[in-house]
């Protein structure tokens, strides 16, 4: 009897024990990758604590944990998966959410919307489309299921396909395994996306430029945002070394797409189809206007042929450069073909610089104030190699056209007030700076240089290699008048052929404050269907006009450049 006593007693026992144990623990089950011992997790509250232990946890049950433990940090709102730890750190697994939830992982800030999941593997995370990742002010988010990111100090490597802002961007990426995306937003309305097109990785730099040295046998991309010269064109750099692709974006439509591959690229948009598969060696860097579609695409190193090449969709991209590879010398006869009238024009420019003229003062002058003309006749300025010739005369030289030598003179009274040059107690000189830098008879400085030597390296060739970093470009504009000159005609000549200001007021507005400023209001001017000057005056006065872009006291100045340039010359404005 006792026997059989103690056998009832022993099975009601353990079956008091197995109601206990479902009753507490929701399914937690343990299987220790090494010591084959069985985890006994602290459950508490809804929450398990993993702080110390190794084994796996599965929670199958309907409730879910609220919290789970380790010791890296916790993650809450658990509903139901596996995760398998060492010494308390998760080293694989899936977990899934049952609520938005927000957490701090090994330093890192991980969000993950509900019902998505985070899964551990081989040193990675493995996160669900809409996760993020946040690392010393760095802000990686998953636009599609099943991205893996993998955190190692300074570096970061992806596989699938993620996003980052410019703005707070880490300063490397590497994207593993092909078709792995990178989405960097670089403004508002404008994103690029670097493709891996093959199984090596892709290594893109922000903010920085890359080596080419050190991309032997690598895929390497850079991207720096330049901002805004001196000049007002805001514009950004590429810097390509491999393979990979590269696709433009702004307000969600596809601005080009560009596929390098094997130290070649192949240029994509169905409007500048017949420049397609136009080829380009490596170290290659790319030179886009914000949203404008300009194209200047310049070799890194040495320089070879230019071309520009106007495409047929004038109305969404203008004329950009292209600098053509040896190879391609075959090619340019075609080239030439679609801007023959262009560079045709282009040449008799150049032609017509070397030969001026011939004939009475007004015979070639488009605006003829006879007291401006007579008065630049009156004063000379001394060259670098000590020939001295007068206002007049510097206009001449270096005309593109020759019926606006008048406007010329206005434009660099206005600007150095050459009337005064030589008079007594006079400040002004054919080299003033002045105070916000700007040098003299254009009042130039380097960005504006630069931005007449990208679009005619034909003319201003010896400069082409200088980039200013040591203000080379800086102190020719100080030393060289008539460079000063020539770069001042060269870079009011873009507000119109390149940055599209059609009106002389518009191109003056450009000149002062900066084509891509002027490019802003004049967007804004024309929704409200107005085009005469009193319209315009008062346009950039407004709240709501151009005292969006620009302050009131640039508004007044731009207003009151505009009026005495046109009254020096005769023009009227309307």
């Amino acid at each position: 009897m006792p026997t059989k006593t103690n056998k009832k007693n022993l099975l009601k026992f353990l079956i008091a024990l197995i109601v206990f144990l479902i009753a507490i623990i929701p399914l937690i089950s343990a299987d220790p990758p090494s010591s084959g011992g069985v985890i006994i997790a602290e459950f508490s509250d809804g929450n398990v604590k993993l702080n110390d232990l190794t084994g796996k946890l599965t929670i199958a049950g309907t409730e879910g944990i609220d919290t789970i433990e380790f010791a890296n940090g916790a993650i809450p709102n658990i509903k139901f998966g596996d995760i398998v730890v060492e010494d308390g750190y998760p080293v694989s697994g899936k977990l899934f959410f049952s609520a938005d939830s927000s957490f701090d992982l090994d330093g890192q800030h991980i969000s993950v919307p509900k019902d998505g999941s985070i899964e551990f593997k081989d040193g990675k995370i493995i996160i669900s489309k809409g996760t993020s990742i946040e690392v010393d002010n760095t802000k990686l988010e998953a636009l599609a299921d099943d991205t893996e990111i993998k955190i190692q100090g300074d570096i970061i490597e992806a596989k699938g396909r993620i996003s980052v802002d410019y703005e707070n961007s880490p300063n490397k990426i590497i994207l593993t395994g092909k078709d792995t995306v990178l989405e960097l937003q670089t403004g508002e309305k404008e994103k690029l996306e670097f493709t891996n097109s093959n199984d090596e990785k892709l290594i893109v730099n922000i903010g920085s430029f890359h080596k080419s040295e050190d991309c032997i046998e690598k895929n390497c991309i850079s991207y720096q945002d330049m901002g805004i010269g001196v000049s007002g064109e805001e514009w950004d750099k590429l810097k390509i070394d491999g393979n990979a692709l590269i696709t433009k974006y702004y307000e969600g439509e596809q601005i080009y797409q560009i596929q390098f591959e094997d130290g070649k690229a192949k240029l994509r948009r169905d409007s500048l189809s017949k420049i397609e598969n136009i080829e380009f060696d490596k170290n290659t860097i790319i030179n886009y206007d914000n949203g404008n579609i300009e194209f200047r695409i310049d070799k890194s190193k040495e320089s070879s042929q230019r071309i520009r090449i106007q495409t047929v969709d004038k109305s969404n991209v203008e004329i950009g450069s292209l600098t053509i590879s040896e190879y391609l010398q075959e090619r340019i006869e075609e080239l030439q073909k679609l801007v023959s009238s262009w560079l045709q024009e282009e040449q008799e420019n150049i032609e017509q610089q070397e030969n001026p003229i011939e004939g009475e003062q007004g015979q070639y002058y488009e605006y003829s104030p006879k007291s401006m003309i007579e008065e630049s006749k009156g004063i000379t300025v001394e060259l670098k190699d000590n020939e001295y010739i007068t206002i007049l005369e510097l206009a001449e030289r270096h005309a593109i056209d020759y019926k606006k030598v008048a406007l010329y003179l206005a434009l660099w009274e206005k600007e150095s007030n050459w009337k005064e040059w030589g008079k007594e107690g006079s400040e002004w000189n054919p080299y003033i700076v002045n105070e916000a830098g700007f040098i003299g008879i254009g009042q130039l400085k380097a960005p504006a240089f630069k931005d007449v030597i990208n679009w005619y390296p034909e003319l201003f060739s010896e400069y082409i290699t200088y980039q200013d970093d040591d203000n080379y470009l800086t102190e020719v504009l100080k030393e060289d008048i008539e460079v000063n000159a020539k770069v001042s005609v060269y870079y009011f000549e873009l507000q119109e052929i390149k940055y599209g200001l059609g009106k002389l007021e518009y191109q003056l507005t450009g000149y002062n404050a900066g084509p891509t400023v002027t490019k802003d209001i004049l967007y804004e001017f024309e929704k409200t269907g107005k085009t005469n000057w009193e319209d315009y005056k008062a346009f950039l006065r407004s709240k709501e006009g151009g005292l969006k872009f620009i302050s009131s006291d640039k508004a007044e100045e731009v207003i009151d450049y505009i009026e005495t340039i046109c009254t020096d010359i005769g023009y009227a404005l309307v």
